[in-house]
């Protein structure tokens, strides 16, 4: 097994530039590379394979440091899309303090807004209230993430042939089985395309 080729001390800062916002012009910049040159330097350096190596392996420790991994992404998902908003309000329907949440209900707090409520003027101005709004995450947005990784979707893409009459494919943009035939198709202007190709 050959022997991996150290870096220079401006490919090992490119590297930690990289992986600051995965900018490679900037990067490039940032380690000391001329600015007019950088766009073309970055392209050079992302594909050393020393270089490449150094940024995926910094990258992986990081991630697992951090405990991200894509079992940990896909929970998280899972929680956003299942979430039970109930759990933000007590059994007598008021709203929990944000202390009571537990820590999955506290993940799912896309956003709070609390507003004092005041009646009357000047010194005869009295607090009222308190209006508290809560934001949710967007379920359809996280159901649709979990649906994609799942290869649960479609594209369809609608042409038009050239007797006006409308064609219609089914593009496979996410496949776990490249080989995999598209599932037969339902309208004549489907078969008429296939059998043509």
């Amino acid at each position: 097994m050959a022997e991996k080729t150290k870096l220079t001390l401006r490919q090992e800062r490119f590297v930690a530039e990289y992986l600051i916002d995965l900018n490679g012009k900037q990067a490039a910049i940032r380690a000391g590379y001329k600015p007019k040159g950088a766009p073309a330097q970055a392209v050079r350096l992302l594909t050393n394979v020393n270089v490449k190596a150094a940024i995926e392996a910094k990258n992986s420790k990081r991630l697992e440091d951090l405990g991200i991994s894509a079992e940990a992404v896909l929970k998280g998902l899972a929680r956003l899309a299942y979430f039970d908003p109930r759990k933000f309000f007590n059994a007598d329907g008021s709203l929990k303090s944000v202390t009571e949440l537990d820590d999955d209900t506290a993940q799912a707090l896309a956003g709070i807004e609390v507003e004092e409520l005041f009646a009357g003027r000047g010194d005869n101005r009295k607090n009222i209230g308190r209006l508290t709004k809560i934001k949710l995450p967007d379920r359809g947005i996280n159901l649709e993430r979990l649906g994609k990784h799942l290869n649960l979707f479609r594209e369809r893409v609608e042409l038009t042939g050239k007797d006006g009459e409308g064609l219609s494919m089914t593009l496979r943009i996410i496949s776990s089985n490249p080989d995999e035939e598209p599932a037969e198709s339902a309208t004549p202007s489907e078969a008429k395309m296939r059998s043509q190709t």
